[in-house]
């Protein structure tokens, strides 16, 4: 557990300041999202026998946290 000062610090030495933030971006109730995101949720949860699972995200700057094939020499 950090302390409250140890916080602090990391905070300001990387010019965080989320007590400086007016709003924050939140999907908006949506229904239709709601059901898409439950039924890809629900195929991750309860993959029918024989199917291949193919997972793509948008976002590229985030690495895989897994390797599935030999690390490089």
């Amino acid at each position: 557990m950090l302390s409250p000062s140890t916080a602090a610090r990391v905070l300001a030495e990387a010019k965080v300041r989320p007590h400086r933030v007016r709003g924050w971006l939140n999907r908006a109730d949506d229904d239709a999202f709601r059901a898409q995101a439950g039924a890809v949720c629900h195929l991750y949860l309860d993959i029918p026998p024989g199917t291949l699972l193919v997972s793509v995200d948008e976002k590229t700057g985030i690495p895989d946290s897994s390797c599935e094939g030999p690390l490089p020499p």
